[in-house]
């Protein structure tokens, strides 16, 4: 008997992955970047999640090899599409050092529920939830200043229709993180 046709099942990989559950902003992403880019030019420099895909996260986690089985599982299909509305901007503050600026969702009901009924499929932890697309992570407080200053005057109201969930993943390891790649998209219900 080869090995490839021994009665013993091979042995699963156990490799850690890290899965990121989003809403792709598709027919807005532009318009996003370009106020990335905006915050870049008032900042002068570089910053956490200038060269980010704009995404608005769901959840995060962590699993070996179980997440094609859990989809498997896990049905959406009778979650219908539903329109996001933006408008505005604001930020998070992180003390004294930084601050995270965000465009600001309008109506987020549809958002906290597809995000807590995927909390509970998977089991994780409740934790607060806050729908937002963010700009720039942690800016130092100086450079926010002039971010803040440029953008918080500034009109930008868009909508878009969430019709899928977004899944990346990557392989998990604590120094020099690889970046996101694509994984899945689960379709919504259409309308």
């Amino acid at each position: 008997m080869s090995e490839s046709s021994s009665l013993f099942p091979a042995q699963r990989s156990q490799q850690v992955f890290e899965y990121l559950f989003l809403i792709h902003l598709k027919e807005i992403e532009k318009d996003v970047v370009a106020l990335k880019d905006r915050v870049f030019n008032a900042i002068g420099s570089r910053y956490a999640g200038h060269h980010s895909t704009p995404h608005i996260s769901l959840f995060n986690i962590s699993s070996t090899d179980q997440m094609d089985h859990m989809l498997e599982l896990m049905n959406i299909s009778w979650m219908p599409s539903f329109q996001v509305d933006v408008n505005g901007f604001d930020y998070y503050s992180h003390g004294q050092k930084s601050r995270t600026l965000y465009v600001n969702i309008e109506r987020k009901d549809s958002i906290v529920y597809l995000q807590k009924w995927l909390a509970n499929f998977f089991r994780l932890r409740k934790h607060s939830y806050d729908p937002h697309i963010t700009l720039g992570r942690t800016i130092p407080l100086d450079l926010f200043e002039k971010a803040w200053d440029d953008i918080k005057t500034l009109r930008f109201q868009k909508s878009f229709t969430c019709d899928r969930l977004v899944i990346l993943k990557r392989k998990q390891q604590k120094e020099d993180p690889l970046k996101w790649g694509p994984y899945r998209e689960i379709m919504l219900a259409s309308n």
